[in-house]
């Protein structure tokens, strides 16, 4: 990560849990290679306010959950959160592209051989299974290049966020040496109406700045982009970033994908 050399540091992720039940039995890990390739490089649709994007199902699910999240119990008091089954995802891309209406999406862009199975000895065999079906040539990028991602960011993972379910990501922190803080309550000291990124960093026990923040891109009045940077990452790092996200999400995964600007984009904006 730019900005430093963080010695101990670890990133804390808590999953959602899912609370609809679905009759699709399977996770990827009780799956062959050969079937999760098929599966999860299909494309499903999800609407976000009225921003649809279209990504491949392995972009947004992990081992044994999706990072998919629709409100529940809206009848409480308060907004309860849910990751969708994605038994329910793949039922929906099945049925045609139709979008699921969702509050959140958590995207991965790298790691996509990650459901190998512990009788595949190379990670190799997961990927080159993965590869040739993956629709869009983004994410085939992204498969080939081991430990990057095709936007050539720090960042392999970003929220795509209504910015009135910012409180989706209380169960979800940053965390530095055992002092953490939910990434919903660092964005909440930020102003989300500004267009430009807008950066705040955790605190820990004593209230001063850790090394870890999260930014926020308000990319139009239903749809936040969010991810977490360092403390350290200058200013013009971070516009850059915005850049590469911003094009990523008009030309990479609206549809149709427009692989050539968005490789353009990515030229211009990474410079050798």
């Amino acid at each position: 990560m730019k900005g430093g050399n963080f010695v101990g540091l670890t990133l804390l992720t808590m999953f959602l849990s899912s609370c609809f039940g679905s009759d699709y039995s399977e996770t990827p890990l009780s799956m062959t290679p050969a079937e999760v390739a098929e599966i999860f490089s299909q494309e499903a649709q999800f609407a976000i306010g009225e921003t649809v994007l279209q990504v491949p199902l392995v972009s947004v699910i992990d081992f044994d959950h999706t990072n998919v999240i629709i409100t529940c119990d809206q009848d409480r008091d308060e907004i309860r959160y849910c990751a969708l089954p994605y038994g329910s995802i793949v039922k929906n891309v099945e049925k045609g592209k139709v979008p699921i209406p969702v509050s959140g999406l958590h995207v991965d862009l790298e790691g996509y051989d990650r459901f190998r199975q512990e009788t595949v000895q190379s990670y190799d065999q997961m990927r080159n299974k993965l590869y040739p079906q993956l629709p869009q040539q983004w994410a085939r990028e992204s498969c080939l290049e081991f430990g990057e991602n095709a936007l050539g960011i720090e960042t392999s993972r970003f929220s795509l966020i209504h910015p009135d379910h910012i409180a989706l990501l209380d169960n979800r922190f940053i965390s530095i040496n055992g002092s953490y803080e939910s990434q919903a309550a660092v964005i909440q000291r930020l102003d989300l109406t500004k267009n430009d990124p807008q950066r705040a960093c955790g605190k820990d026990e004593n209230g001063n700045p850790t090394s870890l923040c999260m930014v926020t891109l308000r990319l139009d009045e239903n749809l936040l982009a969010v991810w977490i940077t360092s403390r350290g990452e200058t200013m013009a790092d971070i516009q850059r970033e915005s850049q590469l996200i911003k094009a990523f999400i008009k030309h990479g995964i609206s549809e149709p994908e427009n692989y050539p600007a968005l490789k353009e984009a990515v030229e211009r904006l990474n410079p050798s």
